[in-house]
């Protein structure tokens, strides 16, 4: 699975990144609304954790440009205030408000993955 996370706050990310890389999963780590919306633009993102204010304006920009690509991407917004409604409005699909609770992200990440594995057509291959 592929993993963004966007903020640019240096440690939210380090902490998400480890917290990630305990639970198994792999991210990639912007701080910007340009560069995550570059990213997007390329390649599609299994999961995408954005933050609501960032120094070049706000999460939810990120959030219009996954849902105009038509990705399938789940995005989960973070804020350190109650923004879950604007989140929402902009087609996040998750929110947690900061300091969010570490295990409940491993599971939503969890049942992700399960789903994501779910959905893979199985490799062909004969048995003799």
């Amino acid at each position: 699975m592929k993993i963004l996370i966007v903020d640019d706050e240096y440690y939210i990310c380090e902490y998400i990144e480890d917290l990630l890389e305990f639970g198994g999963f792999k991210s990639t780590t912007v701080s910007t609304i340009n560069k995550a919306k570059d990213l997007v633009k390329s390649e599609p993102f299994d999961i995408a954790i954005i933050d609501y204010h960032l120094k070049d304006g706000l999460g939810v920009e990120v959030i219009k440009a996954i849902r105009s690509f038509k990705q399938r991407t789940v995005v989960i917004g973070m804020s350190g205030s109650e923004m879950g409604s604007v989140f929402y409005k902009a087609g996040a699909d998750y929110f947690m408000k900061k300091p969010f609770d570490p295990l409940w992200l491993l599971e939503i990440l969890k049942k992700r993955e399960q789903n994501f594995n779910d959905s893979q057509p199985l490799s062909s291959s004969s048995v003799d």
